[in-house]
């Protein structure tokens, strides 16, 4: 399937969000607002050094990941970095953390409950298939013991390497572990993927433009930093095992970030030639191995992967306000199950390296809820019938799984595959399923007693594979 389609307002998003499609410049799909497509020429998009067929299996069979944003700003509760005051240009904005303040947390971490193993354990006991781990967000704060920085958790109270002990517990468990690393630092002094003297600020993206007669540059330290930020990128790879995932994080954004600005085009050579294996995001402004839809739902995707990033709470680290429900969670998984992408969840430890029993508790429901339904989710396939407002289809060889999430007052009505149904049964209730076809159409029906107030699946025997 190819088609493109959107996923329905039943999980739609705030759309001001970030969000990046990498996309060839033959697609025809729409590009609205343009500046979350970056489209590649036939040449570069050809060229692009890709994962292995097998890593792209892998990832997207895995389906659902734990996204842990775990640093400086859980002494506040407050996002990472973005709770810091001054963001670097031609980043927009304001934080409400004075600098001196949001940095001198650095010498009060002590992660007295940390517990690696035991976070591993409590992503399996979730359900979650994957962990991404935050190793420098944009505050530039080395969650690692890194050779290129005194700012890093070693230099700490904590005094250890956070991320290798994060690493070796997911090794222990069999539990694939990727790291996130940011190329914007608001921290090293030799950030300036811009000068200042040739560019300025703008209120819309790109969120910069060229002054009056002046051509973009990077400003004159940037090369400094370009070599510090590779050296680190080089020590991420060589020192933790095996890394299954790099998620970069200076999205295009209509140009606020491109790739000379990093040479993204070298750092990513290096890392496939140290993790040959390893799948890389499309967040250095090449076109990468899958899209990152953040804060929604991606559109229906089944030629390339793509993960949607959404937190648990109203931040992306920890904070002590409201979660979101069991059925929302379920939801997301299913939205993005059908539309054939992963759900990437992010939370964060509080400030001592424990979580939040209240978090826990809820990623724990969506653990149950995978411990009798995952088969209809894991290792799938989205499809055969486009995700709306109804729910989402995934499939897996010749069995097809509705998910419907709401129910049509007039019943389910798909269109026909044209192809003979076997078999049909609920999978989450006991009852009948009563499938009619007519005028290229089939109508499902569920009695009201049987149908589940989060999610209906229904099980389709087809007699062929898609």
């Amino acid at each position: 399937m190819r088609t493109a389609a959107g996923i329905g307002a039943w999980l739609a998003l705030a759309v001001a969000v970030p969000a990046q499609w990498s996309v060839p410049a033959t697609d025809s799909r729409p590009r609205e607002p343009a500046h979350l497509y970056q489209a590649f020429s036939a040449g570069e998009w050809a060229d692009y050094r890709g994962a292995p067929e097998a890593s792209v299996r892998r990832f997207r069979e895995a389906r659902y990941g734990l996204f842990i944003h775990y640093g400086l700003s859980s002494f506040k509760g407050a996002d990472l970095s973005w709770s810091r005051e001054t963001h670097a240009f031609p980043d927009p904005g304001e934080g409400t953390i004075p600098d001196e303040e949001y940095e001198a947390f650095a010498r009060q971490f002590r992660m007295e409950h940390f517990d690696a193993d035991e976070w591993v354990r409590m992503a399996r006991g979730a359900g979650m298939r994957y962990v991404i781990a935050v190793a420098k967000h944009h505050d530039g704060f080395h969650m690692w013991d890194t050779a290129h920085s005194d700012f890093k958790i070693t230099n700490s109270p904590f005094g250890r390497d956070y991320l290798k002990e994060l690493a070796e517990a997911c090794r222990k468990q069999a539990m694939p572990f990727g790291v996130y690393y940011s190329q914007r630092d608001w921290h090293h002094p030799d950030y300036q993927p811009l000068d200042p003297a040739v560019t300025e600020p703008v209120r819309a993206p790109p969120y910069w433009r060229a002054r009056s007669g002046a051509t973009r540059r990077a400003g004159p330290r940037h090369n400094r930093y370009i070599r510090y930020m590779h050296d680190t990128v080089r020590e991420l790879m060589t020192g933790y095992g095996r890394i299954e995932v790099l998620w970069w994080d200076a999205l295009w954004w209509g140009g606020m970030y491109l790739a000379d600005m990093w040479k993204s085009a070298e750092i990513e050579a290096a890392v496939r030639e140290l993790q040959p294996h390893i799948l890389i995001n499309n967040r250095a402004s090449l076109p990468g191995d899958f899209d990152t839809p953040e804060q929604r739902l991606g559109m229906f995707q089944d030629e390339r992967p793509w993960e949607s990033c959404i937190s648990l709470g109203p931040h992306w680290a920890w904070s002590p306000g409201e979660v979101k429900s069991k059925q929302e969670i379920v939801r997301l998984l299913v939205g993005t199950a059908s539309g054939d992408g992963n759900l990437l969840i992010s939370t964060g430890a509080r400030p001592d390296g424990s979580f939040d029993p209240a978090h826990v508790a809820r990623l724990e429901e969506v653990g149950d809820w995978l411990g009798r339904y995952g088969h209809t989710i894991y290792g799938t396939r989205g499809g055969p019938w486009m995700p709306g407002g109804w729910g989402g289809s995934t499939r897996s060889g010749s069995t097809a799984y509705l998910h419907v999430t709401e129910w049509p007052s007039g019943g389910l009505v798909l269109p026909d595959l044209n192809r003979v149904i076997t078999e049909a049964g609920l999978v989450t209730a006991e009852g009948a399923v009563s499938v009619e076809r007519a005028g290229g159409s089939i109508r499902i029906s569920v009695p009201e007693s049987a149908r589940d107030p989060i999610d209906t699946i229904i099980r389709l025997k087809l007699a062929s594979p898609d």
